[in-house]
């Protein structure tokens, strides 16, 4: 996977205490990525961001906990309550 352009990072606090940095596209604002220090390796991709969003599945849902009850949540996947912690 490979960023094209200028991204601009925010850092927050996570769940974890540790750094979470939200990648958005600095003349729209859109969300592009997001990565946590507590989940090394692991970038979040906004799927809508994708040129060619066909060539990638889901491989989890993050935070169902906090879903509203109307989301449709796919079967298959693996999902969390909140952000995993690093095995």
């Amino acid at each position: 996977m490979k960023i094209l352009g200028d991204v601009k990072y925010y850092a927050k606090k996570a769940d974890s205490g540790l750094a979470a940095h939200e990648g958005f596209c600095p003349e729209c604002g859109s969300r592009v990525c997001a990565y946590a220090q507590s989940m090394p390796g692991l970038m979040l991709i906004t799927a809508g961001t994708l040129d060619q969003p066909e060539k990638y599945r889901p491989q989890m849902d993050l935070y169902v906990g906090r879903a509203n009850h109307w989301d449709n949540l796919c079967e298959y996947i693996t999902k969390f309550d909140a952000m995993p912690t690093e095995s």
